[in-house]
Formats: structure tokens, sequence, C-alpha cells
């Protein structure tokens, strides 16, 4: 801690020590700062004694393999027990921990806001930060930064990049990315001078193609448009995609680009809780991902991993640049990214009650039971209504898309084009009539939806969407 009279140490005027110093020490060095008292729930002593309070009863829960609805029984996940909720890719669900966390957060810095946003907010960002690098992965915890949402990460890296690109340069997307990732790269090429190459990635795959076959067919593809766009220097790619839930092997990918020349930002903003993550593996450029969906942080939490660790043979991304530039401005990327001005900075402060939560309930037993229910649960509805998933299921973990059996008993048409305008009134349907929450895709002309399988779901879940599909399409199955 600083010392009383002392000279500021770190950027603008914030009594309290300098963030890229205690980022830079070695874990040896490094004492982190001590949770202050008022840091808990009123009935509590200290933050610990609430933490334990609250993931005590989990690990019983996760050593005996008792998911699914014991979880909202015992009132881990806050959601609606009237819905049928699918959707958890979508926003994710904040489990009771980090609620909590962030509660604490927000009353200790109304209490004594000078305190807390000058003396107590920047080195408990670094404890953060220097937590979560080892959650994902990174080589080191000075090559990441927090953010509000993967969103924000992905726009600040791609502007940063596309400023040292030079005319004629290209981007190249695919085109299962994300809608407003591609809605980035289009406003970039407005206001500077870089083309942007979009690879179409046939979907469904045609035949019983299996993943190996649909991940040589992506390498290839993907191959041919960097030898035919000989310019192409950076190359945004999903290590999970949103729309179609595919899981891209992104390792062999960015190793690809890289022999092209092209440097790679993975948008993984479904990765974190699905897989095991570890970002400095793929050799990615820059990897951004979030908090809030598979890692139930509390909302307003994401990661920026920009890898410190490559050689020089492709294009070189530049450190991402922060969005708002404030008092840490030219101070160090985590002097720029930690303060944006005066914010709920809560959901970052309470990513390790998230941390605790998954270790307490079991990281990996959770995923084996999420990964086996998601195959369960598609399985089932491709049992029920005499269709298809969209790719092999293992291309999936825990979201897939599952073919409905639409057909319009006054049509004789088996080939009959449904659009998006289709898949907007079914989920709407759904979601009035029902209460089931799943997002419907129209993929290839044809309605799917697209399943996750979170924590909190049973089998029955998608028990009662099988049968209320069939209830409204009763000619099709």
């Amino acid at each position: 801690m600083a010392v009383p009279g002392s000279a500021y140490t770190g950027f603008g005027s914030f009594h309290s020590d300098n963030i890229q110093d205690l980022i830079a020490q070695s874990d040896s060095d490094y004492r982190p700062p001590t949770i202050p008292p008022d840091i808990c729930m009123p009935e509590f002593p200290s933050y610990d004694a609430m933490m334990t309070s609250l993931l005590e009863p989990l690990e019983e829960l996760g050593s005996g393999g008792c998911f699914g609805k014991a979880l909202l029984d015992r009132g881990v996940f806050l959601l609606d027990r009237k819905w049928t909720f699918l959707n958890h890719g979508a926003f994710g669900a904040t489990c009771l921990p980090a609620l909590r966390a962030a509660e604490v957060w927000r009353r200790h810095t109304e209490r004594q806001p000078l305190l807390s946003f000058d003396r107590v907010l920047l080195p408990h960002l670094v404890r953060i930060v220097r937590l979560v690098s080892r959650v994902i992965g990174a080589r080191s915890c000075a090559d990441v930064v927090l953010v509000p949402n993967a969103t924000q990460g992905l726009w600040a890296c791609i502007q940063t990049a596309a400023r040292v690109l030079h005319p004629d340069d290209a981007i190249l997307t695919l085109d299962i990315g994300y809608g407003s990732v591609k809605k980035m790269v289009k406003e970039v090429t407005k206001r500077f001078p870089v083309k942007h190459v979009e690879v179409t990635v046939p979907l469904p795959p045609v035949g019983d193609a299996s993943s190996a076959d649909i991940a040589l067919q992506i390498h290839t593809t993907l191959e041919q448009a960097l030898k035919s766009h000989g310019h192409v220097k950076l190359v945004l790619v999903d290590a999970i995609t949103s729309n179609t839930a595919i899981c891209l092997p992104v390792k062999r990918i960015t190793e690809l680009c890289h022999r092209h020349g092209a440097a790679v930002i993975v948008d993984a903003a479904h990765a974190l809780g699905q897989i095991p993550l570890n970002v400095s593996d793929w050799g990615a450029d820059i990897v951004v991902g979030n908090f809030h969906k598979w890692w139930c942080a509390a909302r307003g939490a994401a990661f920026v991993y920009s890898n410190g660790d490559l050689d020089l043979d492709h294009f070189r991304v530049p450190r991402p640049e922060a969005l708002v530039i404030s008092h840490g401005y030219g101070h160090g990327m985590l002097s720029e990214f930690s303060w944006d001005g005066n914010r709920d900075y809560s959901a970052w402060l309470a990513l390790d009650a998230s941390d605790r939560f998954w270790s307490s309930l079991g990281v990996d037993r959770a995923r084996e039971y999420c990964v086996g229910l998601l195959r369960d649960a598609a399985t089932l509805l491709v049992k029920d209504w005499s269709t298809r998933t969209l790719v092999p299921l293992d291309m999936c973990h825990m979201m897939a898309l599952v073919e409905v059996p639409v057909r319009d008993e006054h049509s004789t048409d088996d080939n009959q084009k449904l659009t998006s305008d289709n898949a907007k009134f079914l989920q709407d349907k759904l979601h009035y009539q029902y209460s089931i929450e799943v997002p419907v895709k129209c993929v290839d002309s044809r309605l799917w939806v697209r399943i996750s399988a979170a924590v909190y779901n049973t089998i029955e879940d998608y028990q009662r969407l099988s049968a209320v599909i069939r209830e409204i399409f009763p000619m099709s199955v």
C-alpha cells in the first residue's frame, strides 16, 4: 500500500500503487491486497466467511454429481421456474456467489466512494487480473486486461489493428461469424483503406460428413482464400460460433493463418466454461472472451488477451488500445483499460466468486454433466422429430442446432424455403404461448433450435420442448 505522505505512484491522482508495477511482479513477489472487512453481507464477519457459507453446500452437490434442478432448488441460480430455459448461450445466468460478491462491492463503494475508487479499486483489479489470467491460461498476466463485454473488447482490437494496415490489405472473416463482428469489419473498411474478404462455410454439410471432414473442408476453404487474396493480414475467427454452435479448430486455423502472414483475433465469447480454456496454447495474436456466459459471472465482465510471445513472421497486431482515453492513457495496457471513468466496477471485482463457485462445484464434473446432457438432449430431439443436428455432436460442447420438423400441412413441397421471419414467429410462439426460451435459427432455408445445456438443465426440459414442437407441427412427425 502507498505510504501516507508519499508522491503519486500511479496514473492520475489515484492514491494507490502503480498497477503496471503490480502486474509485472512475479508470483513469488506479489502480495495481494487485503479485502476490506466491510466487503460482506451484514450477517457475516468477513468476505471469506460469506463465500464459505455460499460455497460449502455446492461442494456436496458437486461431489455427488447433483446438478440440474438441485441447483435451482438451492437458489444457486435465480431463474424463474415457470420457464423452460434452454438459452443459456445468449446471456448466461449469474451464479449466486457472484451476485452476492458484486452486491457487497457496490455497498462498499457507496459507504465511502472516494476510499473505494481512490485507494481500493485499482490494486484489487490487479488481483483479479492475475487470477483470471490463470483461469484462461494466459502466458503472462501482463497480457490480459478486463473489459465490460466481448463486443467492446473486439471493437477495440479490430480498430487498433485496422489503423496499421496498409491500403489494399484485407481482413478475412467466416460467414458463420458473429453478426456484430461483421458490422465492425464493415465499419473499419469505411474508416480505413482496407478490404473485407468473407469466406463461406457450406452448412449444413453435404451427406454424412464427419467432424473431421467438416474441419478439413473449413481448413481447405480458408487456405484457398488466403492464397487467392494475397493481402489478407488479419483473420477473425470464432472459438465456438454463436449462431451455429460449432467448435472450430482454433489452433490449427491460427497456424494456417500465420503461415500465410496473417494475424488472428479469436472471438471466444462462448469458450470459457464450455471448454477447458488455454489461450496461450492456441497461439493466436488476440483472444477476447466473456465471463458472464458459461462462467456464470456477474454481467459486465470480459477479457482481452494480447499475446506478447509471438515471432514476427506474420503481420503483428499492436497491443489493443482502449476505446476511452482517460487517466491511464500512455501508462501501459492495463492502466489504459482499467479505468475508463467513474462507473460500477463490481462485476470485475466479483470474478473471484465465480472462480470459487466452479472450484467448489467441480468444473470438470459440471462440464462433463453439461456435455453429456447436450448429447442426450440432441439425440432425443433428433429421434422424436426424425430430423438431424446441423453438424456431428462431437463438434459441439454445450450448444447444438437441431432441425425443427416444420411442414405446412397445406403444402406438398418437401423443399419449402423458410426465412428468418419464420424463425422469429416460432421463437415468439414458444416464448409467449409455452414459456419456452430457446432461439430458433434459419440456416439453409430450414429452421433449427439452438439448444443449450447448462448445469441447471435436465433432460425433462428437452422432453417438454420435443412435445411442444410435436404439438405445433402435428403433421410433421
